[in-house]
């Protein structure tokens, strides 16, 4: 039987469950609600924890706010896309990108990408970390894809090059659509089209030259 140590604080074993289910919860409230219309206590009702648990590991919200922010941070750089080297490149790219924007598109993503912009103000640091959990880790994923069966420096740092224009043109636009209000479960569905649009300007362009 578990028991808990002195101050009612779980014991160490359970320590990373409670604050996953802390972030969990603050992530969702944080997304529907925004900032302002979050609090603390209902965080903690919503994670089946007491509001002790909030304070003896945050300070206060704005410390939780942004401890959810860096553990998506910290997920999104973490995460892998798998490439199939066999594949010609436009096809590596097309299959990658794809993936990339429906991930970026799921209505999880466009929230926590809303979130991010609205609270700018109150978090100037947060436009910094907008671009380190989506477009840093889609110009790598890109990269990835373009570059993989390169082996020199040089046709690596060209393939990010490439694959930074591939986010601007593939991602980036669907995401502001989103952003916008327009509903991302279709937009999702014409990723492919869109993704194989701009693979196939990028190879007119000779962008992809030299990777196959």
């Amino acid at each position: 039987m578990q028991t808990r140590s002195r101050g009612g604080r779980p014991p160490a074993s359970r320590a990373g469950e409670v604050e996953s289910r802390l972030l969990d919860a603050a992530g969702q409230l944080f997304r529907e609600r925004g900032f302002e219309l979050t609090n603390c206590s209902e965080v903690a009702e919503l994670a089946r924890a007491g509001k002790a648990s909030i304070y003896t590991r945050y300070a206060n919200k704005e410390a939780l706010f942004l401890a959810f922010i860096e553990r998506e941070m910290a997920r999104s750089a973490s995460g892998e896309v798998v490439v199939s080297p066999g594949l010609p490149v436009a096809e590596r790219l097309a299959q990658t990108g794809t993936s990339l924007v429906e991930a970026a598109l799921a209505p999880g993503a466009v929230a926590l990408l809303r979130l991010l912009l609205q609270e700018t103000a109150r978090f100037p640091a947060l436009a910094s970390h907008a671009d380190a959990i989506w477009r840093r880790p889609g110009v790598r994923h890109a990269a990835g894809a373009i570059a993989a069966r390169a082996a020199d420096a040089a046709a690596i740092e060209r393939a990010g090059h490439a694959a930074a224009t591939f986010i601007e043109l593939a991602l980036l636009p669907l995401q502001m659509r989103a952003l916008l209000g327009e509903a991302p479960a279709p937009l999702a569905a014409a990723a492919r089209e869109h993704v194989e649009r701009t693979v196939a300007m990028m190879v007119s362009a000779g962008l992809l030259r030299g990777f196959d």
